[in-house]
């Protein structure tokens, strides 16, 4: 959430209409902290009665990342996921992307922490690229420490897939997570 909100205020997301998400992505946050992060990000009375009544972290069921984009008036949402769940588009990321229907597609294309769940890693990366259009953004956020998949990454494995493709890195930070929590029951992280 922080990372995308540093984007929009850096004016990145404008004109950004699409995204599609590795993984069927959900929102891990309390809602006032939620709504916290908004204010202090200068986005106010954004949050739907809908999502209000809907959320529930940390119990199931969660709410998608999709309302969160919605916030930030990206109204186009997919995920690719082999759990279909959220109405995913099915993916084992091992395996190629053959749906050329969906090639050049989105304006956005993120992996926020699915693709380290597959053996075959580069294959995952191939299909974002065939995802995104030119000119958009591939948003990666994985664990460099700890993570739950089968790979633990560094930045210079994104800096050659960056060079690779001749990417530009516009923005790069690190999320600290610390075992206190806030009042609201939430982690603390520091971007």
């Amino acid at each position: 959430i922080q990372s995308l909100l540093e984007l929009k205020k850096l004016g990145y997301l404008k004109n950004k209409n699409s995204i599609v998400d590795f993984g069927s992505q959900e929102i891990h946050l309390k809602l006032a902290d939620f709504e916290n992060i908004l204010e202090r990000a200068g986005i106010q009375n954004k949050v739907s009665d809908i999502i209000k009544k809907e959320w529930n972290w940390p119990s199931y069921p969660r709410v998608s990342t999709q309302e969160f984009y919605k916030i930030l008036d990206i109204n186009e949402y997919n995920s690719i996921d082999l759990n279909q769940e959220n109405n995913s588009i099915p993916l084992d990321y091992n395996e190629p992307l053959k749906d050329k229907a969906l090639f050049n597609n989105f304006d956005i294309v993120t992996d926020f922490g699915a693709i380290e769940h597959a053996f075959n890693v580069a294959e995952g990366y191939r299909s974002m690229h065939k995802l995104c259009k030119v000119e958009g953004l591939i948003i990666i956020d994985q664990c460099l420490n700890h993570g739950n998949g089968y790979y633990l990454y560094n930045t210079r494995f994104f800096e050659g897939i960056a060079v690779a493709n001749n990417y530009k890195i516009i923005y790069k930070s690190y999320l600290l997570t610390l075992p206190t929590k806030t009042k609201n029951g939430t982690n603390y992280q520091f971007h």
